[in-house]
C-alpha cells in the first residue's frame, strides 16, 4: 500500500483539526451568547420592570406629600376658625385643594374631610375637588346629609369610628377599589388624618385614584411591541389594570396565569407562563402599597435576535472553514516539496557512521540552496559542539562535588526564605482585610450622605410650602386687625354718644319729677313744655340714625328713641290744650316719669355693654398683633431653616466628594494588596518548588557522573579528524 505524502498529511490532518476547532469554538460560543444574551436581556427586562416600578412609587409619594401637604392646611384653617368663627373656612379650604389638584397630577381627585361638630354651624364639611379631563370641578355634594359621608368605608378606613380622637393615627391608610354612585366611577382610596395644634384628630385627607386614572398612568407603558403591564391588588383580590377593560375591577382568578406569582418589595421576579397558546415571560414586583406590578413579554420578541445571529454565525464558520482549506493547499505545497529535496540529502549524511566531514552540496539560491546553507553549518557547528563536549565531559566530573555541596546551602536558604514569606503573607492578608473593612465603612457613609441629602431636599420644600402658606396668614391677620380698629373707633364714638344722650335723658327725669312737684305751675310752663317737646324729638331722631348706625348693638337704643320721639309728640299736642286737661297731663307726666327711669336705666346697661366690647375689641386687636409678630418671626426662622438646609446639602456633596476619593484610594491600595499578596504566593511556591528542585540536583548530580561516562563513550564515536 502506497504511504500518503506529508503534503496530503498536512492538508488533511490540519484541515480536520480546523474543522473541528471552528466547529467546537462555534458551539461554544453560540451556547455562550445564547446564556448571555438570555441573560442581559432578562436583566434589561427586570431593569425596566424596576424603572416602571420605581415611577409608580414616586407617583404615590407625590399624592403623599401632596397629603401630608393639603393635612397641614386643613389644621391651618380650622385653627384660623377658631379664633375667629366668623371665619369663611370653606373659601380658604376649597383654595388649599383647587391649588393642589392644579399643581399635582399624580391623583386623580383631593378631598378635606370633618367629624362632626368640628365646625358648629356645619356637621358636614366635605368639599371635594377632582379632575374631568382637562377641567378642574370642585363639588360639596358629598355633603349630603342622606350620603353620610362620615360612615363610608373609605372614611371609615382612615379614621374608625371608635377611634380616640385624642390619640394619633399616623400614616396613609389605602381602600379597597369600590364604587362611587355620584360620580359614577370606581376608587381607590390613600387617606390620612387632619389633627389641631393639640394633637386631637379632626378629620381626614383623601387622595383618590380611579381605574380610568389608573388606565392612563399604565396605557402608553411597553417593554416590547406585543407586552402589556397589569396591576393587582391580593388584598382584595382586584385587578387594577390589564389592557383588557372588560376585567378591570374584577377578581385575580380571572386570570389562571396569576396563581403562582411570586413579588417582593425591591426585587423582580421571572415566571414562564402560557397566554394565548403562546409562551411568555412575566416580570413582576411588589410596590410599597402591596399592589402587584407585573409586565408580560412574549418569548418570541425577546430572544427574536438570537436565531438571526446564530444564522449569520454559522455562515461565517462555513466560509472560513473553505478559505482555511484553501490557504492550507498552499502552503503544504510551497512548504513540502523544497524538504523532500533536503531529506534525500540528509539521508545520505545520517545512513553513515556519524562522520561529520561531510557537507551538502548547494545547487541553487532558492530555499533549498538555503535549507543545504543552513545544513552544512549546522553540521559544522554540531562538529565543534562535540568536540567541546569532549573536553567538558572531563571538567565535569570534577565539577560535581561542588555542585552537590551549593546545592545543599541553596537549599537551606531556600527554607529560610520560604519561612520569611509566609510571615509576610500572613500581614498583607491582615491589611488586605483592613482595607476591606474601611471600604464597606466608606460605602456606609455615602448612603448615610445620600440619605441626608435626599431629606435635606424634601425638608426645604416643606419650608418654602410652610413659608406661602404663614405669610398668607399674616395677610389675614393684618385685615383683621385693620377690621378690629375700624370697629373699636365706630364703638368709642357710639359709647361717646350714648354718654351724652344718658346725661340728656338723666336731665329729662330730674326735669319729670320737678313737673310732678309743680303741678299748679303747669299752665304757665306750656310754652317750656313745647319747646321741650321739640328737643326731645330732635333728640330722639339723632339717637334713632345712631342706633342704625350701631347695627344689632343699637337695637335696644332705637326703641328706645323711637319712645322718646313719641312722648316728644304727645308733648307737643298736649301743650294746646293743657288748660283743660291738667289732671290728664299730670298722668302723662307719671307716666313719662316712669318711662324716662327706664331709659335712664337702659342707657346705663347700654354704655357697660358698649364699653365691654371696646375692650374686647383692643383684646382682639392685641392678640392679632401679637399673632402677626409670631408668624413674622416664624418666616424669618423659616428663611434661616432654608439657609441652614442649603448649607447642610453642600457639606453633604463636600463629604460625598472626599468619601469619593477615599473610595478610590482605597481600591487602589486593594488592588495593589491583591498584587503584592499573589506575588508573595507565587514567590512561595517558587521557593518551595526550588526547596524540591535542590533535592533533585543532588540526585541528579550523582547520577550525571555516571552520565558522563556514557557521554564520552558516545561522542568518541562521531569522528571529527
Amino acid at each position: 500500500m502506497k504511504r500518503l505524502g506529508i503534503k496530503f498529511k498536512i492538508i488533511i490532518y490540519a484541515g480536520l483539526l480546523m474543522i473541528t476547532a471552528l466547529t467546537l469554538s462555534s458551539f461554544i460560543n453560540d451556547l455562550t451568547f445564547k446564556n448571555n444574551s438570555e441573560n442581559l436581556t432578562e436583566e434589561a427586562v427586570s431593569f425596566r420592570t424596576n424603572y416602571f416600578s420605581e415611577a409608580m412609587e414616586k407617583t404615590i409619594s407625590n399624592i403623599e406629600v401632596a397629603g401630608n401637604a393639603l393635612a397641614q392646611g386643613g389644621t391651618l384653617v380650622y385653627e384660623a376658625y377658631k379664633n375667629n368663627p366668623n371665619l369663611n373656612y370653606r373659601e380658604y379650604l376649597s383654595k388649599y385643594l383647587i391649588q393642589y389638584i392644579l399643581t399635582d397630577k399624580s391623583a386623580a381627585g383631593y378631598g378635606l374631610w370633618f367629624d362632626k361638630e368640628v365646625f358648629k354651624e356645619d356637621p358636614y364639611v366635605g368639599p371635594y375637588a377632582y379632575r374631568d379631563g382637562n377641567e378642574i370641578i370642585l363639588t360639596y355634594d358629598y355633603e349630603d346629609p342622606e350620603y353620610d359621608f362620615q360612615s363610608s368605608e373609605w372614611y371609615t378606613k382612615t379614621l374608625p369610628s371608635q377611634w380616640d380622637r385624642e390619640k394619633p393615627r399616623d400614616g396613609f391608610f389605602i381602600t379597597d377599589p369600590f364604587y362611587d354612585e355620584i360620580l359614577d366611577v370606581t376608587f381607590i382610596t390613600m387617606g390620612r388624618t387632619i389633627s389641631d395644634n393639640n394633637g386631637k384628630i379632626v378629620g381626614m385627607v383623601s387622595c383618590d385614584w380611579t381605574l380610568d386614572f389608573i388606565t392612563d398612568l399604565l396605557s402608553n407603558v411597553v417593554i416590547t411591541d406585543s407586552s402589556f403591564p397589569f396591576l393587582l391588588d391580593n388584598g382584595s383580590n382586584t385587578i387594577l389594570y390589564h389592557p383588557d377593560n372588560n376585567l378591570l375591577g374584577k377578581s385575580i382568578d380571572n386570570l389562571k396565569w396569576t396563581k403562582e406569582l411570586e413579588a417582593k418589595k425591591g426585587e423582580v421576579f421571572l415566571q414562564k407562563v402560557v397566554y394565548n397558546n403562546e409562551k411568555h415571560v412575566i416580570y413582576t414586583t411588589e410596590l410599597s402599597t402591596g399592589y402587584i406590578l407585573g409586565f408580560m413579554v412574549p418569548d418570541s420578541e425577546i430572544y427574536s435576535f438570537l436565531s438571526a445571529i446564530r444564522r449569520n454565525n454559522l455562515i461565517i464558520a462555513f466560509a472560513l472553514i473553505l478559505f482555511s482549506s484553501f490557504v492550507i493547499y498552499l502552503i503544504s505545497k510551497k512548504i513540502v516539496n523544497p524538504i523532500e529535496t533536503a531529506s534525500k540529502m540528509i539521508k545520505e549524511i545520517s545512513e553513515g557512521e556519524g562522520n561529520l566531514n561531510v557537507s551538502l552540496k548547494i545547487t541553487s539560491k532558492d530555499e533549498i540552496g538555503e535549507l543545504s546553507r543552513n545544513f552544512n553549518i549546522f553540521v559544522e557547528k554540531l562538529k565543534k559542539m562535540v568536540v567541546s563536549i569532549k573536553n567538558n565531559v572531563n571538567l565535569l566530573g570534577n565539577q560535581r562535588d561542588e555542585l552537590i555541596s551549593n546545592s545543599e546551602e541553596t537549599a537551606s536558604a531556600t527554607t529560610q526564605i520560604s519561612s520569611n514569606i509566609s510571615s509576610i503573607n500572613t500581614q498583607v492578608n491582615s491589611l488586605d482585610h483592613e482595607i476591606m473593612e474601611i471600604r464597606s465603612g466608606m460605602v456606609r457613609i455615602n448612603e448615610a450622605v445620600e440619605t441626608l441629602n435626599n431629606s435635606t431636599h424634601i425638608q426645604a420644600s416643606s419650608v418654602e410650602e410652610t413659608s406661602a402658606a404663614i405669610e398668607e396668614m399674616i395677610a389675614q391677620l393684618n385685615n383683621v386687625a385693620r377690621i378690629v380698629q375700624d370697629k373699636k373707633n365706630v364703638t368709642k364714638t357710639l359709647s361717646e354718644t350714648m354718654t351724652i344722650r344718658g346725661e340728656i335723658v338723666s336731665r329729662a327725669t330730674e326735669a319729670n319729677k320737678d313737673i310732678v312737684g309743680l303741678a299748679d305751675q303747669i299752665s304757665k310752663m306750656s310754652k317750656v313744655i313745647s319747646d321741650i317737646a321739640e328737643q326731645t324729638n330732635l333728640l330722639s331722631m339723632n339717637a334713632a340714625i345712631e342706633a342704625s348706625h350701631a347695627g344689632e348693638s343699637g337695637k335696644g337704643f332705637a326703641v328706645v328713641a323711637e319712645e322718646i320721639r313719641k312722648l316728644a309728640e304727645l308733648s307737643q299736642n298736649n301743650s294746646n290744650n293743657i288748660a283743660a286737661i291738667t289732671k290728664e297731663i299730670l298722668k302723662k307726666v307719671d307716666i313719662a316719669f316712669a318711662v324716662s327711669q327706664e331709659s335712664e336705666k337702659e342707657f346705663i346697661a347700654l354704655s357697660n355693654e358698649i364699653k365691654e366690647t371696646i375692650r374686647a375689641l383692643e383684646e382682639i386687636n392685641n392678640n392679632t398683633q401679637e399673632l402677626n409678630q409670631g408668624g413674622e418671626q416664624i418666616v424669618i426662622a423659616n428663611s434661616e431653616l432654608t439657609k441652614v438646609s442649603q448649607d447642610v446639602k453642600d457639606e453633604a456633596l463636600n463629604i460625598k466628594e472626599v468619601t469619593n476619593k477615599i473610595s478610590q484610594a482605597i481600591t487602589k491600595a486593594s488592588q495593589i494588596s491583591s498584587l503584592v499578596n499573589s506575588g508573595i504566593s507565587e514567590i512561595n511556591t517558587g521557593t518551595e518548588e526550588i526547596t524540591i528542585a535542590m533535592h533533585l540536583v543532588e540526585e541528579i548530580a550523582s547520577r550525571l557522573s555516571d552520565a558522563t561516562v556514557d557521554v564520552k563513550n558516545e561522542i568518541d564515536k562521531f569522528q571529527t579528524e
